[in-house]
Order: C-alpha cells, then sequence, then structure tokens
C-alpha cells in the first residue's frame, strides 16, 4: 500500500499569540473544553495535574466531562483550534484519528485543506515544561482579569451540541388552557377520529391519524375517544386538476372535515391543526373554512446535525434522529439532501480500499432513507463526480489522470470523463447505487466550481489532452447525461435536478472574454433531468456605488434573476423541469446565527418565485437547515394558501403573541432594510469576520497570513474588502450595524415585559442580538486594521512617530475600537453559553465555544496595554 501524504503547501512559521504566556498555555486554553486534561497531557507528555493547575492558574474553571462529539462532529473545530499549535502527528493523537482519516477528511469535507488556507504552519512539537517566573505572572494576569470580565465562569451554561439533542430548536413556551374563546372549538374527550369508509385499511392515513392522538395526549393531555358524539372526518378525493398534498378543513362546533387529495394532504391537515392548537396554547381550533392548495410542492432542506464528509459513518439515528424528522416535517418540509461520494457507496473494481466499507455506509443509508419516509421526507444526494483522487492513484493508472486543480486541494489530478472507463464508472456506479438505496428520492449535482471533479470544473481543461479537444460544454453535458442514465436504469422515477453553479468561464478565475457556459450546456442536458438554479445569481448590484453582480448565495439580495429567469425559459423550451436554490434561514452573509431575521426580505423573495410558477425549492446549502425557525415557519404561508399568504404582523402575532406583534413586525421591516446595504461579494462573504465574529483575533501589526475561505479571517483587511475601497466597505457596515442596533433597541423599548414574553420571543431576541454583534465586529476589526496600519505608514513615512500630531487621535480611535470589541465579546459570550446553535455550521463545525470569545477579551486586554502605552510615550 502507497505510504499515506499529507497534503502538502507552504510551511510558515506560525502566528504568534503573545497575549499567551507561551504556546503550551494556548494549547491547554483552547482545548480544556473539549478533551479531559488526561488526554491533553498525554499529548504533551505531562501529567493531568499539572494540565490542571496551568488551566486554574489561568481561570478556567474545573474541568467537567468533555463530550466524545469533538472528535467527529466538532473535529473541524479542534482543527482549526490547533492548526497554528500543533504539528500533523499531534493532531492525529489528539483525535485519535489514523492518518487516512485526516487526509480524507481535509479532502473531502468541503475540501478543507483549503479553508485552512492550503498550508500548514511549520509546528514544532509541543512538550510541556515547567513555567517560568515571568509566565506565572502573565497567567496571574490572565485569571485576574476572567474573574472580572466572566465572574460566572467561562464554560457554564449550555453545553456544546445540546441542539442535537432537541426537537424543537426555537421553543415557544406553552400556557395549556381548556378553554375556548369566542370563534374556537374545544379538543376534548367528546370527539372521536372517523376515516371515511373509502379508505379501507390505509397504513399511511392511520400512522397520521395515530401521531395526531399521540400529540393531543402529550401536549395537552386530550385523551380522543372511539365513542364520541363529535366527530374529525378523514376522506380523500382524488383531483389530478390539484397539487400533491393540497387539502380542505373545515372547522365547526361538532364537526371536522378533513378533505385531501392524497395520503399526504393528510398529514399536512393534522400538522395545521397542531399549529392552530400551538398558536392558541390549548386544544382550541378556529371556527372556519380553510383551503390549502400547495404552491411549492418539493421543500428540500440539509438536516443541521448531519456530518458533510461522510454521514454514512455513523448510527443513522444519531445523524438523524427521528425528533429531527418530525420537526422538518412540522416545517413543511418533504425533502433532506446529504453529500454521496460515489466511490464510498458503491465498490470499484480498479481501487477496492477506496469503497472499503462501502456495504456498511450503505446501509446506514437505507436506514436514513427508511425512517424519513415515515415523515413523508424524501432523501436527495448532492454528487459532485467523478472526484478527483491523489496523485498516488493515476501512478498505477496514469491513462485517466485529467488535469491538476489549483494546490489549495493538494496533491491530486481529475478522473478525466473523456476516457472509457471514468463514462462507464459514472454510469454503473450510478446505477448500483440506486440498486442498492431504491428507495432514494433523487440527486443534485455540481459540475464547476466546488470540489474538483471533471476536468473543466475548476475551469483549466485546456491543460487535458483529450478535453482540450472538446468544449467545456459538451463535457459538463455529458457527466450529468451519464449520471442521469445511470440513476434512471435503475429508478425510472427518481430526481436527477442539474443545477447551473459555476457555468461562467469567469467564476473562479479571471479571462479576457468571459464566456457564459449554462446556454450549451442547456442546450446538451437529458430530457428527463430537472434543471436547478440559483435564485439570485447574478443580479445586479450596486452597493455603495460599486456595481458588480451577484454570485453566491444571499438572503440581503432577493431573487429570482434576470439570468435565472433566462435559464429556466431555456430549459422549460426544451421540456425541461425547473427549480430553485435559496437560503430560506442564513447565508454566507452570517452563517453562525441559525436563521438572520430578516422576514420581509424572505418574504419578497418567495413572492417572486411563486410569480415564476417555481414548484422546486432547494432551501439551503449545509448553511441554513436549522428547524423550526420563524423563516421555516413564514415559508409554509408560501406553500400552502388559496388567496396568497396572510400579512407579516398576522403571522408574528402566531409565534409571539398579540402583544408582541407589532414590535416584532415592525423590527423585522427595520432589520431587512438595514440588511439591504449588506456590502455583497463573494470576498466580504468568504474572508471577512462574518462568522468567526468577535472571536477572530487581532494583531498588534501586520502578518502575512492570508484570509482563508470561511475559516480564518486572520487580519486580511485587503482581502475581504474587495472590491469595495476602504472608506466604502467601512461606512457600509457602520451604517448597517447602527441600524440593525436601532431595531434591536426598538424591540427593547417596545417588547413586552419579560414575565409576558414567550420562549419564542426571547429565541428571536436573542439570535437578533447575537447576528447584530457579528455585523458590528466586522465592521469594528475593520477600521481597526485601518488605523493599526495607518500608524505604521504614517512612522514610514513621516519618520519619528512622536512628530505626528495626528498620532493622538488614531491612538485614542483604536482604544475605543478595542473596548467595544471587548464589550461585543463579552455580549456574545452571553448569548452563546445559552444557545448552543450559535457559531454552529454543519461543515465548519462550531466557529466559536464561549472560550474563544473569552480568549478574545484576553486579546483585546492585551492590545488595550500596548496602544495606551504607546499613547502615553
Amino acid at each position: 500500500m502507497e505510504p499515506v501524504e499529507f497534503p502538502k503547501g507552504p510551511t510558515p512559521p506560525p502566528q504568534p499569540y503573545p497575549y499567551f504566556p507561551d504556546r503550551l498555555h494556548l494549547f491547554i486554553w483552547r482545548n480544556w473544553e473539549f478533551f479531559p486534561a488526561s488526554k491533553l497531557a498525554k499529548i504533551v507528555g505531562t501529567t493531568a495535574a499539572n494540565i490542571t493547575r496551568a488551566a486554574v492558574g489561568m481561570g478556567l474553571e474545573p474541568q467537567g466531562k468533555t463530550s466524545p462529539l469533538w472528535k467527529n462532529r466538532g473535529c473541524n473545530t479542534v482543527l482549526r483550534a490547533n492548526w497554528q499549535i500543533l504539528p500533523y502527528e499531534q493532531l492525529l493523537d489528539l483525535l485519535e484519528w489514523t492518518p487516512e482519516q485526516l487526509v480524507y477528511a481535509l479532502k473531502e469535507d468541503d475540501f478543507l485543506f483549503a479553508k485552512l488556507g492550503a498550508l500548514k504552519p511549520d509546528c514544532g512539537k509541543l512538550l510541556w515544561h515547567e513555567p517560568a517566573a515571568s509566565e506565572t505572572r502573565r497567567t496571574a494576569q490572565i485569571r485576574k482579569r476572567m474573574k472580572i470580565h466572566f465572574p460566572s465562569g467561562i464554560h457554564s451554561g449550555e453545553p456544546a451540541f445540546s441542539f442535537l439533542d432537541s426537537g424543537n430548536p426555537c421553543p415557544r413556551r406553552i400556557f395549556p388552557r381548556n378553554t375556548f374563546r369566542s370563534g374556537e372549538i374545544s379538543l376534548d374527550g367528546s370527539w372521536r377520529i372517523e376515516p371515511d369508509s373509502s379508505l379501507g385499511k390505509n397504513e399511511r392515513i392511520d400512522s397520521f391519524t395515530e401521531n395526531f392522538r399521540r400529540k393531543l395526549k402529550e401536549k395537552w393531555g386530550v385523551s380522543l375517544s372511539e365513542k364520541g358524539k363529535k366527530t374529525i372526518r378523514v376522506s380523500i378525493r382524488e383531483d389530478s386538476s390539484l397539487p400533491p398534498e393540497s387539502h380542505h378543513i373545515g372547522i365547526s362546533s361538532g364537526k371536522i372535515e378533513i378533505v385531501g387529495c392524497d395520503a399526504n394532504s393528510i398529514l399536512r391537515a393534522f400538522q395545521f391543526l397542531l399549529r392552530q392548537m400551538e398558536t392558541r396554547n390549548g386544544p382550541c381550533l378556529p371556527v372556519g373554512s380553510f383551503t390549502r392548495n400547495t404552491r411549492i410542492e418539493s421543500r428540500i432542506i440539509y438536516p443541521c446535525h448531519a456530518p458533510y464528509a461522510n454521514p454514512f459513518t455513523e448510527d443513522p439515528e444519531t445523524i438523524c434522529p427521528d425528533s429531527l424528522l418530525e420537526q422538518l416535517s412540522m416545517d413543511g418540509i418533504n425533502g433532506i439532501w446529504f453529500q454521496g461520494i460515489l466511490y464510498t457507496l458503491v465498490p470499484w473494481r480498479l481501487e477496492p480500499a477506496l469503497s472499503k466499507g462501502w456495504q456498511d455506509r450503505i446501509a446506514n443509508l437505507r436506514s436514513i432513507v427508511r425512517r424519513a419516509a415515515n415523515y413523508e421526507i424524501g432523501v436527495y444526494l448532492y454528487m459532485g463526480e467523478p472526484r478527483c483522487l491523489p496523485l498516488t492513484f493515476f501512478r498505477k493508472h496514469p491513462e485517466l489522470k485529467g488535469i491538476r486543480p489549483p494546490y489549495v486541494f493538494g496533491e491530486v489530478a481529475a478522473l478525466c470523463v473523456s476516457t472509457p472507463e471514468v463514462k462507464m464508472f459514472l454510469r454503473d456506479g450510478m446505477t448500483e447505487l440506486f440498486r442498492q438505496v431504491p428507495g432514494l428520492e433523487g440527486i443534485f449535482t455540481i459540475t464547476a466550481s466546488e470540489n474538483p471533479s471533471n476536468c473543466y470544473s475548476k475551469y483549466t481543461g485546456s491543460e487535458c489532452p483529450r478535453c482540450s479537444k472538446r468544449s467545456p460544454e459538451e463535457v459538463i453535458a455529458e457527466v450529468n447525461s451519464l449520471i442521469e442514465e445511470g440513476v434512471h436504469r435503475a429508478k425510472p422515477s427518481a430526481r436527477v435536478m442539474i443545477w447551473s453553479w459555476g457555468w461562467r468561464s469567469d467564476w473562479e478565475i479571471v479571462v479576457p472574454a468571459p464566456v457564459d457556459w449554462a446556454p450549451g450546456i442547456i442546450e446538451r442536458l437529458p430530457e428527463k433531468a430537472q434543471l436547478l438554479c440559483t435564485s439570485e445569481e447574478s443580479m445586479p448590484l450596486c452597493i455603495g456605488g460599486v456595481p458588480s453582480y451577484m454570485k453566491d448565495y444571499s438572503i440581503s439580495v432577493p431573487g429570482p434573476s434576470g439570468r435565472t429567469f433566462s435559464l429556466w425559459a431555456r430549459a422549460r423550451k426544451r421540456g425541461l423541469e425547473t427549480a430553485a436554490k435559496i437560503q430560506i434561514n442564513n447565508s454566507w452573509e452570517n452563517a453562525s446565527v441559525p436563521y438572520i431575521p430578516v422576514l420581509n426580505l424572505v418574504d419578497e423573495h418567495l413572492r417572486n418565485l411563486e410569480d415564476a410558477k417555481v414548484k422546486t425549492l432547494l432551501l439551503s446549502w449545509t448553511v441554513g437547515g436549522f428547524p423550526g425557525t420563524p423563516n421555516l415557519r413564514r415559508l409554509q404561508d408560501h406553500v400552502w394558501h388559496d388567496s396568497g399568504p396572510r400579512p407579516l404582523r398576522e403571522f408574528a402575532a402566531e409565534l409571539y403573541g398579540e402583544e408582541a406583534a407589532d414590535c416584532i413586525s415592525s423590527a423585522w421591516k427595520m432589520m431587512s432594510d438595514a440588511f439591504r446595504k449588506f456590502p455583497h461579494s463573494i470576498p466580504v462573504l468568504y474572508f471577512s469576520p462574518l462568522h468567526m465574529g468577535p472571536a477572530n483575533i487581532l494583531f498588534e501589526g501586520h502578518s502575512d497570513y492570508r484570509a482563508t475561505m470561511i475559516s480564518f479571517p486572520y487580519n486580511d483587511f485587503a482581502r475581504w474588502s474587495f472590491p469595495y475601497p476602504e472608506n466604502v466597505f467601512l461606512n457600509q457596515f457602520r451604517c448597517f450595524s447602527e441600524e440593525w442596533k436601532n431595531a434591536l433597541d426598538f424591540l427593547s423599548a417596545n417588547a413586552p415585559p419579560p414575565e409576558r414574553r414567550t420562549d419564542s420571543f426571547n429565541d428571536f431576541l436573542n439570535v437578533a442580538e447575537a447576528a447584530g454583534c457579528h455585523f458590528r465586529t466586522t465592521y469594528l476589526q475593520s477600521w481597526y486594521i485601518v488605523l493599526r496600519d495607518s500608524l505604521s505608514i504614517r512612522s514610514r513615512t513621516m519618520g519619528i512617530l512622536r512628530a505626528d500630531e495626528e498620532r493622538p487621535g488614531i491612538l485614542r480611535k483604536i482604544i475605543a475600537i478595542l473596548e467595544e470589541e471587548r464589550e461585543i465579546a463579552k455580549r456574545l459570550h452571553s448569548l452563546a453559553v445559552k444557545d448552543s446553535r450559535l457559531g454552529f455550521e454543519p461543515t465548519q463545525h462550531y466557529y466559536y465555544r464561549p472560550g474563544d470569545l473569552a480568549e478574545k477579551v484576553i486579546n483585546c486586554e492585551y492590545l488595550l496595554e500596548h496602544f495606551r502605552r504607546m499613547l502615553s510615550e
């Protein structure tokens, strides 16, 4: 077997973190929540007592039980925390991984190595040493400051990953009542469920009925009778003119009539009744007639619990628990997706070692598919095929080697789809996958940008001796056609959605004459495929006077764009069905909150898609899959209605209570208006501190470390602000964050008193404030770097700093920024200890934990000392 090769790249010295006494104390601080002291001691060659003494000496609490989930569900957080501290060998020991596991994660976990900077700092082996007197004094100073800033402790509060155990991560306080008001009826033991005799023995409807009974009993203590005089009558009248899941509900004093067009519509009717009871805080329903015709037939989302790189290696009931499936179903979701990597799911004769364990993964996938079907949720796989492979593979199979993608992806090459062997693998592999798991609902593909796959996926197909003789349109269309053929050979009814992501020659690289590949690809797509387009892609932008166009996902800029309409029209002309990719909860505009509470923008986008007659929505990438959010609840108003969704104020009353409805709906409007000022660009989304928030460390001087994709912003303002001029970027984030703060102040001034607030109101307030912390810190960090660097520039151009009359004013501004940044870190800490969702994203895992925010306070105190000293000189 070939020896395992870790990804190569530059090996610069580690970034200094001088606010800690040394690298050893930094290691202990960052890993205190992750691993027991005995494990940390083993890594650096000492005793658990020594590690504990050092930790407590810095003000960390005595260690409680650590979660085993950090080794898999939080491993990317662990890797980021230690990337600048430990060499590869000690990282393996820390995670208890094999070299193969680490290499696989760096390659396939959403190209993690590229996100870590495509480099590995040259960290020497870290070993224990007794602290010197100066180090002891420094730790005592840290401990003193932690007592001042965090008197209740640093890691106290809700443990990491707690949201994984919650059936509804966005709670609502329930005040049961058994009386009904005017215009309502109340369910009690005098009611019975009466299925229409024409239904016969229908296991699915029986299951929906039994679940409704159980929910009534669990939530409201109501046991329906078998002999009650009042009836909930359930029937199905097939009507081909109605979309799936459409239903009508009539509610009167002695009868509830549910008429659906198919079995799934009965589930949706029962869920509607349960939602009405939840709104009324009791088993009460409004009298009236409700026609709920389905406007958006497929609603697909990424499940927030799921690991990304290889989701089918773990216990399927942990990956996708029934509590999550039930909540997603209640939210109106009928599809979930996971990443699928073909060679891990089916055997490949050319390299059987790559497929090792495929039978177990297939069994776990079958389990998820089977249990999801109990909630009428279909399972889809994202396929970015054929996956690039290590160069060691091509030493044995040089005839299959395609282009070498950029170095950031490591020592790999593409499998060239212009070779017969690769074509056969794609087609036959997909057939085998759907034969193994016939319950799969379908797939969607990405064939450009994203993971390196075919030779044109990274826009360098001209470097391949075979693909250079073919057009990008021909190669990309062929990849999709082979996949579609393989899928439909095994399951003709499966859905194959082909995403137009990245189908422009200037998507990732600058070219003199950009070419839009999409029209030529669409003309070559198979007729049984469905075209999926990012709704807002190519929307024209002019923010702060800077013209550009939308390349990534956005909530701040509602689609669809003119280009998307044009591509859909081309597809429909050929008879292809169409679908839209959107972000419903959050986006790379802020991935660290479970939802961005800008309901007016969400509403605008959904209305536009309804007008465009779009029937299928992919509602999220990996970011944005939390259930139970107001954004997802609002989606249901657009999915089922007869004459349009209800006003947002009425919707707010349902979620937060009548007393809070006015201030909430006004705050949504204020936040939506503020969010429109977001300075959108790929560099802003990928490289700025938007996701790391105040946990991003500030340096006292220039660093050569460049910002990395949605991982390490470092202090690379020049990269993350592009293409906006310095003053435009700062002004946009200043205005935007101030307007967001105005909305929060409005909420505080007009909210019901604390004792009358629902839990859902408090959840909204906390999430909105957390989002505000991220937006404000992006402005503050950017301004700090600009001012800090201006001092250095002035010192070089003006000679002696003391002769610079503007220097004291600049230093005072820097000090004010650091003081505000410190307080934002403390405020976000107070929110994060109460809500384990904050900072979590499925591919990045935790961007920060409370310890990281406390570290930022130490960082700010250190810098305040430094710049106050400069001011006094």
